[in-house]
């Protein structure tokens, strides 16, 4: 694992990417100009399950690069390296 925080972030980001949510859906990823990585959290975009409930594979996916999700809204989750 990298310790530059770009690195790390991409790293994560492809990731998320790689993920099979069915159906072709791959959930949206936005980087903010402070480089924090965001998830949508909106219906459809498979991040997020009902419920307000984080998709298990993207959570996997989170452990195992070292990232904490966590709502920020009901429609945004933010992921914290750690």
């Amino acid at each position: 694992m990298t310790s530059n925080p770009q690195a790390r972030a991409q790293m994560f980001i492809n990731a998320v990417r790689a993920v099979d949510l069915g159906d072709g859906v791959n959930p949206r990823i936005i980087i903010r100009s402070d480089d924090q990585v965001v998830l949508s959290a909106e219906e459809f975009d498979g991040a997020v399950l009902r419920d307000m409930q984080i998709n298990p594979a993207i959570e996997a996916v989170a452990l195992k690069h070292r990232f904490d999700l966590e709502f920020e809204t009901s429609a945004a989750v933010i992921c914290y390296p750690y």
